[in-house]
């Protein structure tokens, strides 16, 4: 689910810049109707990786990538069960267990077969808008409770304990345009599997900042620049990660079905 969760980007021939008109929404009840990115070319500081996507209708089935690498993806209905991601020696590295309740993620379990490690989340619906995580490991006391609005995807509050305690922000802006993973059955359930880089479940990641608990810029970011296409959908993603070492950037495409 890694890669994944990086967001690579996909590109068609026709290119629109931005506009302030909100995306329109395409058909994902039929399958003919819906756009799927098929392939992400992905050109950073490690040089060229490429994503091809296959699905059954619009259930993402599996990613493979040009390094040797896949994942299998497997659904219970039209809801995520497992998502499993491999090397180029076809060792599994990476099992991901979702459960539901009433059509929302209540729990996942990861095992990290490289090291052993079980990481459980268990998420529960606070009834104002925000889902808090509680999140354990079983090689360690560290426990991650944290906050979030799934609604919005703005920030996070995650607070950690049993190995020290801190408390730091994370804030996203989004645009208003269509998401490449928009129309992918159930990929918005597990939106938030990625602890502080919410999955684009329906807009594009525009930009992104940590910050302490007092305010103050931790000196990590992120910026997204995207061109679209007629339909709203990202074609070319020019993304900038900083630090205080510096920044890394990476251009990215998106094809579409």
């Amino acid at each position: 689910m890694k890669k994944l969760l990086t967001m690579a980007a996909i590109a068609l021939f026709t290119m629109t810049s931005c506009s302030e008109d909100d995306a329109t929404p395409t058909d994902n009840t039929n399958p003919s109707n819906a756009v799927l990115v098929k392939k992400i070319v992905t050109t950073g500081p490690e040089g060229v990786l490429t994503a091809l996507y296959s699905y059954n209708g619009t259930k993402l089935s599996e990613i493979n990538y040009s390094d040797g690498s896949r994942e299998i993806i497997t659904y219970q209905g039209d809801l995520i069960k497992t998502w499993k991601t491999y090397d180029a020696d076809n060792t599994n590295t990476y099992e991901g267990t979702f459960s539901y309740e009433n059509g929302e993620l209540r729990e996942s379990v990861s095992i990290f077969d490289n090291d052993g490690i079980v990481a459980t989340k268990t998420y529960t619906d606070n009834g104002d808008g925000t889902i808090s995580c509680l999140k354990t490991y079983s090689d360690t006391n560290l426990i991650w409770n944290y906050e979030f609005y799934p609604t919005k995807y703005s920030y996070l509050v995650p607070s950690f304990f049993g190995e020290g305690s801190n408390l730091t922000w994370y804030y996203f802006e989004f645009d208003n345009k269509n998401s490449p993973y928009a129309n992918i059955i159930g990929y918005g359930k597990i939106v938030h599997e990625t602890d502080f880089n919410p999955l684009q479940a329906e807009h594009n990641i525009t930009g992104e900042t940590w910050a302490s608990a007092d305010g103050a810029f931790t000196g990590q970011s992120r910026t997204s620049t995207y061109t679209y296409n007629s339909q709203d959908y990202p074609v070319t993603e020019h993304r900038v990660d900083s630090d205080i070492n510096g920044d890394d950037q990476s251009d990215i495409q998106y094809f579409y079905e």
